[in-house]
């Protein structure tokens, strides 16, 4: 018998190893046709400069470099924002941390560090509107008396300063103190016994891998090439040893060639010192990496729409508990790390985390309270030699190295909400040592407003509502695309899959996303749909897994892929997930056991006896009544192929369109 909710993945890989292409007939995707020209012009042209890595800081750099007039190439290895960017605190914040330390070991290089992020967080927070909100964050004191008459004004003394560095023009609302029943009537879920009093304090929280898909989005529509899955193997240099291009490697046709530029910027985040060494292998490490793991929790657990800020845990970190897509999320830790593409949340680190949320929320959590997990590792600049105090006592600042003799740039350190500064601070280096390669055009970044940006407003929700979404979806639809919500709704009247519906229950998320990734957001694997277009993923891994037959059908449909071309996307969005706390996890001996039993599909296909034989007894359809059932084989027959069989991707959509209840 085979487990539930896992039949789709176990057909799938029965096919085999041989290539099986849809038969559809539609040629070249027009999304795949726009992809192969960029690549084109990537192999014929020669840039003024060319950017490794798609995170926020790099697409930042390409939105400068363009609109100062440069020809301007991104190149990004896995998707834009696959790294640590789509995997941060949400913050958009100074630090009242770092602030702390400035105020407490007198440090103008902390309180300069502050002062900037403050001014690139007004910056964020008006350039895209939709992506971003203003959140009250709560700091529960429950020091006992005495102690509470010096901690309760010292937090207080120190908002007031966060505040005061803020400025008028960077301010978003004045921090203020609480009592008691106050604190509690704002955060229902905080622990009462012993809290005294409470300072809130503001800062900006956003949806990080949108925000770093809009800086993608926007650069390219400004003039730039920008393309994800493509892999920098390596450099060409000229006789004197300086970087002429790169080699590329587009990881999804598997063809590789060669791109010329004048500058190359090294812009991977975590990955730099790997980057650094394809140029000189002899260089030392300028990363210091460090892993900060996050967890998700049920909504319940921020009911009041309020943040918390524990100051202070056993170790000497932060924690913070945030709302965030209608969902909360806890994090994080700091600690010392080895760079990996998927780093994975450890168990001890989920538990230390509920551990310390033990102390301020007033029922306790355990292991499946959590939703998802999910861990990023910071591209740290490596501390003096005299360094102490682990990761945690790092500055966030950024630096820039140059190789004398490559000329290759890289840009390290900062944290999400100073990307533009830095992005401004590299380019004004390269156009400094390159001068020739200046246009005359000022930094325009700040202020410059993203795609969905332009008409947005906070009431944009009631007008799709008005065309028959729920609350919660056109809440979702109106803060991810902004004023270019209506090119997703055009989707919904285009075909017969029913676009409008939902991809699964309990979440926001509608089928045309999935289209409309695909056709205007460079989504081409699962994993880019589930963990950066949706959020599903870093939601709830468990339902994320469950859409997934969906997606592929969805996105198999958009983008002829061949049946290979499934099974790699089954397989690669399940070892995902897995890094990502999925509560479905498979060993391999189970899997190879099931696949034993099941000696069907062996082609990709399945007769319609198979299929009736496959619904009346695997437990995957257990919930099903007897009419649903026979409703299910209706639809098998339906899509049946010359009468007899069933593709293996008809009977994996329809399989969980019955199983969601989404059928019209």
């Amino acid at each position: 018998m085979i487990s539930c909710k896992r039949l789709y993945r176990y057909a799938a890989v029965l096919i085999g190893s041989g290539s099986i292409a849809l038969d559809n007939g539609q040629g070249t995707p027009p999304c795949i046709s726009k992809r192969d020209a960029t690549i084109a012009r990537t192999a014929s042209t020669q840039y003024d400069i060319l950017i490794v890595g798609g995170g926020a800081t790099g697409c930042g750099v390409a939105l400068d470099a363009v609109n100062r007039g440069l020809s301007t190439c991104l190149i990004e290895a896995d998707d834009f924002g696959s790294g640590t960017s789509s995997r941060s605190s949400k913050l958009i914040h100074g630090g009242v941390r770092y602030l702390e330390k400035a105020v407490t070991n007198a440090d103008l290089s902390q309180l300069s560090l502050v002062s900037d992020a403050l001014r690139e967080r007004r910056h964020m927070m008006s350039i895209a509107p939709h992506l971003t909100t203003c959140l009250p964050i709560i700091v529960p004191i429950y020091d006992a008396y005495p102690y509470v008459l010096f901690t309760a004004p010292y937090y207080y003394f120190g908002m007031k300063v966060y505040d005061l560095v803020c400025g008028f023009k960077g301010a978003l609302k004045s921090s203020y103190f609480m009592g008691k029943q106050e604190t509690i009537d704002q955060f229902p879920a905080i622990q009462q016994d012993n809290l005294k009093c409470s300072i809130v304090y503001y800062d900006g929280l956003q949806e990080d891998a949108r925000m770093n898909l809009s800086l993608a989005l926007t650069a390219e529509e400004d003039g730039a090439d920008v393309v994800n899955h493509v892999r920098m193997e390596g450099f060409i240099k000229n006789d004197q040893g300086a970087i002429i291009g790169v080699k590329l490697h587009d990881t999804i046709s598997n063809i590789k060639w060669d791109c010329f530029a004048k500058v190359v910027v090294n812009a991977s985040g975590p990955f730099s010192d790997s980057i650094r060494h394809l140029d000189d292998s002899s260089l030392p490490n300028i990363i210091c990496p460090s892993i900060g793991v996050h967890i998700t929790l049920p909504q319940d657990c921020s009911a009041g729409g309020a943040g918390l800020l524990i100051p202070k845990t056993v170790d000497g970190r932060v924690l913070f508990l945030l709302p965030w897509e209608g969902s909360t999320i806890a994090g994080t830790t700091d600690a010392p790390t080895t760079v990996t593409v998927l780093p994975e949340a450890k168990q001890q680190e989920i538990q230390w985390i509920l551990d310390q949320l033990a102390t301020v929320l007033s029922r306790p959590l355990t292991l499946s309270d959590v939703k998802s997990s999910w861990a990023g590792i910071r591209p740290l600049a490596s501390p003096p030699s005299n360094a102490n105090g682990g990761t945690k006592s790092i500055s966030r600042d950024h630096m820039i190295d140059v190789n004398g003799i490559s000329g290759l740039f890289t840009i390290a350190g900062g944290k999400w909400t100073t990307y533009r500064s830095m992005s401004e601070d590299i380019i004004n280096r390269v156009l400094l040592l390159h001068p020739k390669l200046s246009k005359g055009k000022p930094c325009s970044t700040y202020g410059r407003k993203l795609i969905g940006a332009e008409t947005w407003f906070q009431e944009l929700h009631e007008a799709i509502e008005t065309a028959g979404f729920a609350p919660d979806i056109a809440q979702h639809l109106s803060h991810a695309y902004g004023d270019r919500y209506t090119r997703v709704l055009n989707l919904c009247a285009e075909s017969d899959l029913n676009l409008n519906h939902r991809i699964i229950d309990c979440l926001p998320y509608i089928r045309a996303e999935v289209v409309y990734g695909v056709r205007e957001e460079h989504a081409l694997t699962a994993v880019d749909i589930l963990a950066r277009r949706t959020r599903m993923a870093f939601i709830n891994s468990a339902l994320a897994r469950d859409a997934l037959p969906l997606i592929i059908s969805l996105m198999s449909h958009e983008l002829h892929w061949s049946q290979d071309r499934m099974i790699d996307e089954f397989q690669a969005a399940d070892v995902f997930l897995n890094t990502m706390g999925s509560a479905h996890r498979v060993s391999d001996s189970s899997l190879s056991a099931s696949i034993q039993n099941l000696k069907i599909a062996q082609n990709g296909f399945l007769t319609l006896s198979e299929a009736q034989s496959l619904v009346y007894s695997c437990s995957l359809f257990s919930s099903l009544t007897p009419s649903e059932c026979s409703h299910l084989i209706h639809q098998f027959h339906r899509a049946l192929r010359d009468g007899t069989h069933i593709s293996l991707a008809a009977f994996c959509y329809i399989s969980s369109i019955i199983l969601n209840n989404t059928i019209a």
